[in-house]
């Protein structure tokens, strides 16, 4: 069922996951299932079985808080199971449920001793405030467990971090103080001076990193979202870019060269997320990345025709009047 669902066939992961709770049942195996019913919500949640996937997650707590036992590995099979409901209320828009669930995951990571479970909790508490646009406090949140990830091998927890930051940054700027500055430029690891390195600049390197990493271990959903936050970042360069030429028209570095250069960087990633979403069901609450995709791309292209058609027209204005 865990192959199928990392491979994205998601009815066959549902198929065989169904069968394995019924026989989990019939040999008494409450924890294997409430881990399967688990599982199954989390296939349910991407397939966009919302009621479904509610009543499996429940059902698995349920399960779980009906055996007496106090052993880590229940302790810790409860955090998994209520680190699947935090995706489910994030999913459904309820992101402060969401947060509150992921923090109280954390406590018990940290009561287990499970250093990978904390990370983890504390990168979904990043998106829940994301959603709650409380980006100064998930910046802040993101920056140890990033810096801790940053050490080690490649993992799914590494690549949404580093997309994360990117995002965020792009958003709005680099925030916090000066340390958290010092320590954002480190995870970028670029040979050069950071006074020499803008917001964007520093988006797009932690976005790229994400690239890599996902690409490295075959993540599709999230070389999809990668290429997604690429693209808006390489398009909020072209408007920043757009906007100095236009206080500045003699500014030739920011000219229609450089422009064209970004916007059509831009459109490559938005065309790589579309391909790479093309078999997700849901992402970033009941959108699909290939939609955003497109739709960014779209808004993109008709903004440059309108601005060429505006200076087409402007010059042949200032050509007419010369006659």
């Amino acid at each position: 069922g865990k192959i199928f669902y990392r491979e994205e066939k998601f009815d066959e992961a549902a198929k065989i996951l169904e069968q394995a709770v019924k026989e989990l049942d019939k040999a008494s195996d409450k924890l294997n299932q409430s881990m399967a019913l688990s599982n199954l919500s989390l296939v349910y949640q991407q397939q966009g079985k919302w009621e479904q996937a509610k009543a499996k997650i429940e059902e698995s707590l349920k399960i779980l808080y009906s055996i007496p036992d106090t052993s880590k590995e229940k302790l810790k099979l409860i955090a998994n199971t209520l680190e699947v409901k935090g995706k489910l209320k994030l999913a459904l828009g309820k992101s402060d449920e969401a947060f509150n669930i992921w923090q109280d995951v954390a406590k018990k990571f940290i009561e287990i001793g499970d250093k990978n479970g904390e990370i983890r909790s504390q990168i979904n508490q990043t998106l829940a405030l994301q959603e709650l646009g409380l980006y100064r406090e998930a910046f802040k949140t993101l920056i140890v467990p990033t810096k801790i990830l940053q050490t080690q091998e490649d993992s799914q927890e590494k690549a949404i971090a580093y997309r994360i930051l990117g995002n965020i940054t792009r958003t709005v700027g680099l925030i916090g103080d000066g340390n958290d500055k010092e320590e954002i430029f480190n995870l970028v690891q670029k040979d050069i001076n950071s006074n020499q390195l803008n917001y964007l600049d520093i988006s797009r390197e932690l976005l790229l990193q994400s690239l890599a990493i996902s690409e490295r271990l075959h993540l599709k959903q999230y070389i999809a979202e990668a290429n997604l936050g690429l693209g808006n970042t390489l398009k909020a360069e072209f408007y920043r870019t757009k906007d100095a030429f236009d206080r500045v028209v003699t500014n030739f570095e920011n000219g229609l060269a450089k422009q064209l250069r970004l916007l059509n960087t831009a459109i490559d990633y938005y065309d790589k997320a579309s391909i790479n979403s093309k078999n997700i069901i849901l992402i970033n609450h009941h959108t699909i990345v290939s939609l955003q995709a497109r739709l960014n791309k779209l808004s993109l292209l008709i903004d440059f025709k309108k601005r060429f058609n505006d200076m087409e027209s402007k010059t042949k204005y200032e050509s007419d009047t010369d006659r």
